[in-house]
């Protein structure tokens, strides 16, 4: 079954190459079978061996792109998903609004922003240090990684208030 769906899967990705793949092999049984009749017209047997050969070659082409670059990369993308959704998860965790960060360091309870209370979301800076480094970094304009100071974070705070 797992046979099945793997090379199910190849004829989905290269559907070109398994269209011609399966062309040269009707080909190569015409080519077999017709080997005894006469000549249509002059060089028509040499032409036919050609098409015969180049079917031969675009078989074997398929064949050789199944095992050294499908499989191949099928195992590997096997074992780096699991990684990757995990260090994915990892980094939109670490994305998380950086409210919820405060939130959490002061009070040690998981909310999202929308569910922090208003009367605690107005003591939320309370004793935080305005040019102090909030533990995240961001990206500036330029494209660099920086950490942004609390007073950023506290302005982008005022703006999501004035929206609500």
């Amino acid at each position: 079954m797992k046979h099945k769906r793997i090379i199910g899967d190849f004829i989905r990705q290269h559907k070109d190459l398994c269209r011609l793949s399966a062309l040269s092999v009707l080909v190569s049984i015409a080519y077999v079978f017709t080997a005894d009749l006469p000549e249509w017209f002059p060089f028509a047997e040499d032409l036919f061996a050609l098409i015969n050969a180049l079917g031969l070659a675009i078989i074997a082409n398929c064949i050789f792109c199944f095992f050294q670059v499908y499989l191949p990369e099928r195992r590997e993308r096997e074992c780096v998903e699991p990684v990757m959704s995990l260090s994915i998860e990892k980094i939109l965790r670490l994305i998380g609004d950086p409210y919820e960060r405060i939130y959490h360091q002061k009070t040690g309870m998981n909310l999202d922003f929308d569910k922090i209370p208003k009367e605690e979301m107005k003591t939320l800076f309370d004793g935080v240090n305005p040019k102090g480094d909030l533990g995240y970094k961001a990206v500036s304009s330029d494209s660099k990684m920086v950490s942004p100071s609390t007073y950023w974070v506290v302005y982008q705070y005022i703006e999501a208030l004035e929206k609500k």
